[in-house]
């Protein structure tokens, strides 16, 4: 991605989510520029009052006029910058939620997808670990102040000399290239070590998860891991000594220069105020401002050409933020129907594989779904039964074949309607940090209490939640608050359930809901699954067969095909995979 596009996509985030910041940039690049100017000024009109020996008075009132402007733009430029950094505080913010809302709103295939991932990561790198956002607003700020600065600079110089300022101009472009080779000796350096930054955190972070600190204690694994984080700081910091070595050696080249500079302004000045030579003569005060306009244009030339720089290094840091931004969007392939309700749900010649995989997961599998049926889907491990709720879920996308939802491709129902229908409990499913009554009626205001409680009651869980001080109010995260409490996976299992219950849609989808449940738990559930799925249709996928006792029809899964779609009691009559699977966990559950 060019940094034309990059600096296009950051100009559209930022019209989106914060405009006005570019009109405190140009406030604030005017007043340094006017205070720049006045700086240079003020010996120029202090030298000649007093050449000409005007009178205190006329004296007084010019110190005055001076110190009152030069205290206004002081403190002007104060507020702006005080303004300026509230901004870009804010920009950081705002551009952090902006990221968090893309990433819910991709595909949900992307972030499966490591490429994409590792995309994601060096653009959190970017923007919050090196500061894109910041340096780049900030090189927008020196780069506005310091070309206003310029062309203010060179109006002054040019009534002395024109050549004299384009022997200015080529020694500070000299200068500038010695800055540039910075810059890319700086990025080539940083571009190199973000590989071995993420190795770095990813282990550091393993360390203060609190999950690992059982494995790290049994296995005396400590010293393993700080090892592993000191050879990541040593490789670190030969990529530093190699850049500061580099950077030393060009700056002592670039300050012979500047030094260079100097050397012929004094002399041009002394040559103009003892001699015609090379000009009118000019006063004391007019020596002071061009020495003056002198130095600040090749301040202000390096700031120029340096925020430009910069700017262009920060685009660079951002590009992979600017590649996540301009993912495409799910709903970007949104169809406008609003389903009806549930009837039928069915899959016709469909085919998978996950992308950047030769394995094909379903093979052209066909079924159908009729309204309140409860189908149990099983099979052993990677047979696609999560696949299958995957792609009912629209997370993916048929390689080949459609299913359909009462006779319409799923495609063609808007998506935020279609998630209405379903409701389901994941194998990895997520609580959240807030209050249980939160995660249960996740932001639903029309949810009252003794819905809540009711179906608490039927998960088997009201009891251990009405014991707590604060009820439903609890939160459910000890480390983020103090009053919280942290359930036990069983527990935390039967929140999941209770809130896939409550949010009612018409499409059930378990997958593996009692995974963390002791066999008396699991059996608990299993009784109580129909009646907590309320005669609506269910999809419940597990490992434990016992669960498709339940169920009307079990959907038998081997190698990515259909091998039986019948009742547990027909499918007991034959020899398959599901009698084999059946009758061995049988044995097992007598024998434990």
């Amino acid at each position: 991605m060019k940094n034309k596009q990059v600096l296009k996509i950051f100009n559209r985030t930022i019209r989106e989510i914060m405009p006005s910041i570019y009109l405190w940039l140009f406030i604030g690049a005017i007043t340094s520029t006017l205070n720049t100017l006045l700086t240079i000024m003020i010996p120029k009109l202090l030298i000649d009052a007093v050449m000409q020996k005007i009178i205190i008075s006329h004296l007084l009132k010019l110190l005055l006029a001076i110190g009152v402007s030069k205290y206004l733009l002081l403190e002007t430029n104060k507020w702006i910058m005080i303004k300026q950094n509230n901004q870009k505080e804010i920009l950081n913010q705002r551009t952090m939620k902006r990221f968090a809302q893309k990433i819910t709103a991709i595909d949900y295939s992307y972030l499966e997808d490591p490429d994409i991932l590792d995309l994601k990561e060096r653009a959190t790198f970017a923007v919050q670990s090196y500061g894109a956002l910041y340096a780049i607003v900030n090189s927008m700020i020196k780069f506005l102040t310091a070309v206003f600065t310029l062309i203010g600079i060179s109006g002054v110089i040019i009534q002395f000399n024109y050549l004299f300022l384009l022997i200015i101009f080529v020694l500070s472009a000299l200068s500038l290239a010695f800055s540039y080779r910075i810059v890319i000796e700086t990025q080539k350096s940083m571009q190199q070590i973000i590989p071995v930054n993420r190795k770095y955190n990813y282990y550091v972070n393993q360390c203060f998860n609190g999950c690992q600190q059982n494995d790290f204690r049994i296995y005396n694994m400590s010293d393993m891991m700080v090892d592993k984080i000191a050879d990541f700081n040593v490789e670190t910091m030969r990529w530093f000594d190699k850049l500061y070595i580099k950077i030393a050696n060009i700056l002592s080249i670039q300050s012979l220069i500047n030094h260079l500079t100097q050397f012929v302004t004094f002399t041009y000045g002394a040559i103009r105020v003892l001699s015609t030579k090379l000009g009118p003569k000019i006063t004391l005060g007019e020596f002071t401002l061009l020495v003056g306009a002198s130095e600040q244009f090749s301040t202000a030339f390096m700031s120029t050409v340096q925020s430009y720089f910069n700017l262009i290094e920060s685009l660079n840091f951002l590009e992979p933020f600017a590649q996540f931004m301009a993912l495409p969007e799910s709903e970007e392939n949104d169809g406008d129907i609003v389903p009806e309700s549930f009837e039928t749900l069915e899959f016709h010649n469909v085919s998978f594989t996950y992308p950047k995989s030769d394995k094909k997961i379903l093979n052209h599998i066909s079924f159908s779904i009729h309204k309140g049926e409860k189908i149990s889907i099983v099979g052993l491990n990677n047979a696609g039964k999560s696949t299958i709720v995957k792609l009912i879920c629209r997370f993916y996308r048929p390689d080949e074949g459609e299913i359909f939802y009462n006779g319409k491709n799923i495609e063609e129902y808007d998506y935020g309607e279609y998630m209405k229908i379903l409701a389901v409990v994941f194998q990895d499913y997520k609580l959240f940090p807030f209050t249980i009554r939160e995660n249960i009626a996740v932001g639903r205001s029309d949810i009252s209490d003794e819905e809540i409680w009711q179906v608490l009651e039927e998960t088997n869980i009201k009891t251990a939640i009405a014991e707590l001080p604060n009820g439903l109010d609890t939160y459910l995260d000890k480390h983020i608050h103090e009053d919280g409490t942290d359930f036990s996976g069983g527990q935390r299992q039967k929140l999941a359930i209770a809130r896939s219950v409550i949010k009612q849609g018409e499409l059930v989808i378990l997958d593996e809901p009692t995974a963390a449940l002791d066999p008396l738990a699991e059996s608990e559930i299993y009784e109580d699954f129909h009646r907590l799925v309320r005669g609506r249709t269910a999809i419940f996928i597990s490992h434990r067969m016992s669960s498709s006792v339940f169920c009307d029809k079990i959907l038998l899964l081997q190698d990515g095909e259909i091998k039986a779609f019948d009742s547990h009691a027909n499918l007991m009559k034959q020899n398959n995979l599901y009698k084999d699977l059946f009758t061995t966990q049988a044995k097992n559950y007598q024998l434990s």
